[in-house]
Formats: structure tokens, sequence, C-alpha cells
């Protein structure tokens, strides 16, 4: 498993080159995440690294909850990218999803699709 930290970005748009392993597989993703302030939500877009061709855009930047762990890649399993979850480090504050300014308080959970 992966971990990416995220940070606050006051220009609502931030992106990076990242390489994973995920199902024993090493792929390196452009990975870019958008705060839209008509939907008032950050959302993740998912490139090939080397071509720069997309794979996935705008997925809702959904949090996990304690009694939920939701696979914000599960509908994407063809491509092989394995699965990401959005947790919030703020146990006080888990199940929410990440605002404009607090996206610093969450981390991305990068790993095999079926973990």
């Amino acid at each position: 498993m992966d971990l990416i930290a995220l940070r606050t970005s006051s220009a609502g748009r931030q992106s990076r080159t990242i390489t994973i392993s995920p199902n024993g597989r090493t792929v390196a993703l452009r990975l870019e995440l958008r705060f839209l302030c008509r939907n008032n939500r950050w959302y993740l877009s998912i490139a090939d690294g080397l071509t720069g061709a997309p794979l996935v855009q705008y997925i809702p930047l959904v949090a996990c909850t304690p009694d939920a762990l939701n696979n914000l890649l599960r509908q994407f399993a063809y491509l092989g990218l394995g699965g990401v979850w959005v947790l919030n480090k703020n146990t006080e504050a888990s199940g929410k999803d990440p605002a404009e300014d607090t996206l610093s308080d969450f981390e991305i959970i990068w790993g095999d699709a079926d973990d």
C-alpha cells in the first residue's frame, strides 16, 4: 500500500506524478486534484505518467467512514490501477468529505484492489 499525503492549495488545483505497484504491476501515474467551487468538492483525475493520456477524470473525493470503506476506483477495476481510499486523519471528523480548506486533513491510501 502507498500513502499519499494531501495538502490544501490556495489555487484549488494541484498535481503530482507518482509510481505505485498495485497488484504487483509498477505504473507511473499523474494525479491531479481540483476543487470545484460550484460543487464545493475536491475531484481526482488520473493520467498515464509517461504519455499523459487521461485514464479516469473527476472522481469525487469521498471519505471513508468508520462503517464503510469506499474504493473510489472499484468501477474502474478493468484499468488495473488497484484501489483508492480517502481517509480523514482527524478522527473526530471522520466521515466528512474534504472541503476547500481541509484537504490537508486527509490522505489517500492506494493499494491492491482487493485490500
